[in-house]
């Protein structure tokens, strides 16, 4: 039987017309959406079969096609209430079974966007596509569903709130169950049996529990490696509740905190405060990046600078909770605008600026009136 798993039928209606609102724009016939995030957004497909490429037909007016592997049938015949699905068989080439399909559709000459950025995305099946179709006028597809992901209804916020709320648990277990003699893979442990009993799923990566030198190995996970006294550790993990993240991250130490770290703690919650206050519907990107920037300067630290202070969030897979390929940030060149629905993984970095080394981070949704964290775990200084 077809169903919507997680949203009403309205609302997935809402989303396909936005999106063909935009083709018609952009003047294309049909669209070929490529990646896991998309496909969910579109369609509500919620798996681990995402390895397989799949490839989501989305003509201006006729009912929609997912192309994935002829396995995943049951999956998809369940969970996609609104797509047609084609199965090509593991001895099949899916480019040129997705071709076959568009021919049938009348689209062997048409003008097909096409999204190419995109992780579940080989160039081969790419190729494939265009020495099949080769009428076909190609054009890029790049961001047009992304663009309506970005501002959340209501639904997605509850899902998101929720998320944030099994965040703050595992992150509490996490630093609770922290100390000297205690393994990184233990906390991360603790973390899972959380996250799981807790009504969440597999994030899209992480949880992130690095200590001492580990430290700078920004995407390592956890190791064998013991809590020892003076260690820094960080932790940074995200729930992941139908699909919507939530990620925070939090710097604590073991026994005891370097000299300066009070004054680190107190700069880093400064600059979040700030900057989750500036975060109002209107103002750009960049604007908010100077206001986390500006904090930083005033206190003696004007040397110091990051690459952003945020990124957007919300549905993500496996390999990222970034929600597809790169990052969408608050950084100090973007001419993006902040508007009303929109969520962000906000941080607040000072590691290596000479004062000492602090580090919070928060899911901040963004209301008509501005930012509010939704992740709420204590931001203050943690020795475990």
């Amino acid at each position: 039987m077809r169903g919507f798993c997680y949203f009403t039928p309205e609302e997935h209606a809402t989303r396909l017309n936005n999106v063909r609102s935009k083709m018609e724009e952009y003047n294309f016939d049909a669209c070929l959406i490529t990646s896991p995030e998309n496909i969910y957004y579109l369609i509500g497909l919620d798996h681990q079969g995402y390895f397989g490429p799949h490839i989501l037909i989305v003509p201006r007016q006729d009912g929609m096609i997912i192309v994935a592997r002829a396995h995943e049938v049951t999956t998809c015949e369940r969970q996609a209430g609104n797509a047609i699905f084609k199965g090509y068989s593991d001895t099949q080439e899916a480019g040129k079974f997705v071709s076959e399909i568009l021919k049938k559709m009348n689209l062997g000459n048409a003008n097909i966007g096409i999204q190419k950025a995109s992780l579940c995305f080989p160039p081969t099946i790419s190729d494939s596509l265009k020495d099949n179709l080769p009428e076909v006028k190609w054009g890029d597809a790049n961001g047009l569903v992304e663009s309506f992901r970005m501002i959340k209804s209501s639904r997605e916020i509850q899902y998101i709130k929720k998320s944030a709320n099994i965040s703050d648990k595992m992150m509490q277990k996490a630093i609770d169950t922290a100390g000297e003699g205690v393994s990184e893979k233990e906390i991360a442990a603790c973390i899972h049996e959380v996250m799981i009993r807790e009504g969440g799923e597999p994030p899209g990566f992480g949880p992130f529990v690095r200590s001492a030198e580990r430290l700078p190995y920004e995407h390592e996970i956890w190791s064998d490696r013991i809590l020892q006294k003076g260690d820094q550790v960080i932790l940074e993990m995200a729930a992941s509740f139908k699909r919507y993240h939530s990620p925070m991250g939090r710097l604590i130490y073991v026994d005891k905190a370097p000299d300066g770290t009070v004054e680190v703690e107190k700069i880093c919650i400064e600059a979040q405060n700030e900057t989750i206050e500036s975060m109002k519907p209107g103002i750009s990107f960049a604007a908010v990046y100077d206001t986390w920037q500006d904090v930083i300067d005033r206190n003696g630290l004007s040397h110091y600078r990051r690459h952003h202070c945020g990124y957007s969030v919300g549905i993500a897979f496996h390999p990222s909770w970034t929600g597809g390929i790169g990052v969408v940030s608050l950084h100090d060149k973007s001419d993006l605008i902040i508007k009303s629905g929109m969520v962000f993984h906000q941080l607040s970095w000072l590691l290596g600026c000479g004062k000492g080394d602090y580090f919070v981070s928060d899911t901040v949704y963004v209301n008509e009136n501005g930012g509010e964290r939704l992740t709420n775990t204590s931001r203050n200084l943690s020795i475990v």
